[in-house]
């Protein structure tokens, strides 16, 4: 369950409007946008870069400047609640290399996050959202799969938040809030 997000609180205010589990869901995604799934194709646009460039270590370091000097997070790194080590992340990073999907993405993303860990003198961990970018770059895809994979995970999700509305409801209470 994603918690009071925005996609989320629609989902449960659709349900709550008209009780249709597909309409809900419909209405949840449509409010899954940049905020919320858009850095992992962020992610994959950066680290496809990177392994394009003629020098790839310098693109990473270069990647890293970029961020640090707009004082913005960089989307593959760093978690609010999963720390030291995202769960999700490392579990699809495992699956992706024992399946030998691994590749230099990956590489790029722990250089990254090597490189902003050693800056900040901070532990950041990969998170879902570069493991994606990650393993759906390694697989060849565009960027744009990576946000794609993030609509069909989040779609599971806003299942679970209708579930949990029709058992526990609080939509009432958001309305009135």
């Amino acid at each position: 369950v994603h918690g009071m997000t925005a996609h989320a609180v629609a989902a449960r205010l659709t349900y709550r409007s008209d009780p249709s589990l597909q309409g809900a869901v419909a209405s949840g995604l449509l409010g899954v946008g940049s905020n919320f799934v858009g850095s992992m194709k962020e992610c994959a646009e950066v680290l496809q870069a990177v392994e394009a460039a003629d020098d790839a270590e310098a693109a990473a370091v270069e990647a890293v400047d970029s961020y640090r000097e707009a004082g913005d997070p960089f989307p593959g790194i760093g978690h609010r609640l999963h720390d030291p080590v995202d769960p999700r992340a490392q579990r699809l990073l495992d699956l992706a290399d024992e399946e030998g999907l691994a590749g230099p993405h990956a590489e790029h993303l722990h250089a990254i996050q090597a490189d902003f860990e050693d800056r900040l003198e901070l532990d950041l961990p990969v998170n879902i959202t570069g493991a994606i970018a990650a393993v759906t770059s390694d697989m060849g895809l565009a960027p744009s799969a990576a946000r794609g994979f993030a609509v069909i995970s989040r779609a599971g999700g806003l299942v679970a938040e209708v579930l949990e509305e029709e058992q526990n409801p609080v939509s009432s209470d958001i309305v009135e809030a």
